[in-house]
């Protein structure tokens, strides 16, 4: 079932920032770390990739390079 979460979330990331709803875009990244149970996880990278693609959208260069 964490996937399924992870899944739904993740995949609204790049919808929310083409729609230019960043803030949306943000918290589903964070809606979607909560179903990756271990940092060592396969699905952490994209999560992290997920937020850098978000923090550039931003125009926060400096905050994509500071994600863990």
């Amino acid at each position: 079932m964490d996937t399924l979460y992870f899944v739904l979330y993740a995949n609204q990331v790049p919808t929310h920032i083409k729609m230019g709803n960043l803030q949306q875009a943000w918290d589903a990244t964070l809606h979607a770390e909560k179903f990756v149970l271990h940092s060592t996880n396969p699905r952490k990278i994209d999560v992290t990739h997920y937020q850098i693609q978000v923090a550039e959208a931003l125009g926060d260069l400096k905050s994509s390079t500071l994600i863990d």
